[in-house]
């Protein structure tokens, strides 16, 4: 018998990113939402998505032999030293009853208090989500336009063309504020 919910197809799963594939953000209930956050931490150049599944922490302690043998190594000095321990006197049954009923109690008592495994068990899709260019492909035509051009005023032997760059930066600023393309 395991204490483990059944696993669900990995579509199901929930989504996750990591800088480094080790350490993963998450879970997130969709690819979008992980992609999301991985926007919102704001320091890395790309990020590893997957859809991942993380186990809950095992609960299984006992066994309702590995019960009755604790309450007999507990009270032997009470036993009858030539007769049987005293568990005999409790079924075997009651024994399995009392295990199931301790490992469902300790498995609500884990969950209430929100224990979680680090580790994920299994995972599907993965992929690497190159976030610079997603911000890029996220912004508006006008904007890509503007930064272009502002590419396009930079001359490696003099360095930028302030100026230059003043005005389309100004221009950006006005189009943000009315939301609307720029003056060309």
């Amino acid at each position: 018998m395991t204490d483990q919910p059944p696993k669900t197809p990995p579509s199901d799963w929930p989504w996750w990113w990591s800088k480094d594939e080790e350490r993963y953000c998450g879970p997130f209930d969709s690819r979008h939402d992980a992609i999301m956050d991985a926007f919102a931490d704001g320091d890395a150049e790309g990020v590893h998505i997957m859809q991942a599944y993380q186990d809950e922490p095992r609960v299984e302690l006992w066994s309702g032999s590995e019960l009755a043998d604790r309450f007999d190594e507990i009270n032997e000095d009470l036993a009858d030293p030539d007769g049987d321990p005293l568990s005999t006197a409790i079924p075997g049954a009651t024994w399995d009853n009392l295990a199931a009923a301790l490992t469902a109690r300790t498995r609500a008592m884990i969950r209430q208090q929100g224990v979680t495994s680090w580790a994920v068990s299994g995972s599907g899709q993965a992929e690497w989500i190159n976030l610079n260019r997603a911000r890029r492909a996220a912004l508006p035509a006008h904007v890509l336009d503007l930064l272009d051009e502002i590419a396009i005023g930079f001359d490696p032997e003099i360095g930028w063309a302030e100026s230059y760059i003043d005005e389309k930066v100004e221009e950006l600023k006005l189009a943000a504020r009315a939301k609307v393309e720029p003056a060309r």
